[in-house]
């Protein structure tokens, strides 16, 4: 706690805020888990397909973290944090006119849920 004490506010700032997007990250891990059931039967889907994709979006999370940390490594942290959000504001809107299932898992799940935040 010593540690904490020589710090500027700045520090502390970004300490909270990293902790608030975890938590906030978590707990709509959390819904999307306990609500699968009733998430499939609005997309009429099965329980395993939901199931499927959320380990997926799991999985692209370390592919996102090993390509944006390599470019933000070469570039700077600014360019690839500004394309994250660009993309994840443009994935966002077309996973909203997605016309089936289909084509909102490539949108939301793979692309913009996981791989792209973790570049952030």
């Amino acid at each position: 706690m010593n540690n904490l004490q020589g710090q500027s506010d700045g520090h502390r700032a970004a300490l909270v805020a990293g902790f608030l997007g975890w938590t906030f990250v978590a707990f709509d891990f959390f819904l999307v888990v306990v609500t699968l059931t009733a998430i499939a039967k609005e997309i009429h889907c099965p329980d395993k397909d939901i199931a499927l994709s959320i380990a997926l979006t799991l999985g692209f999370r370390p592919v996102g973290a090993l390509i944006f940390g390599l470019i933000a490594d070469r570039y700077g942290r600014r360019p690839p944090l500004m394309f994250v959000l660009v993309f994840y504001s443009v994935i966002e809107v077309l996973s909203g006119l997605a016309p089936n299932y289909a084509a909102s898992w490539c949108c939301v799940h793979c692309l913009e849920s996981e791989w792209a935040p973790s570049g952030a």
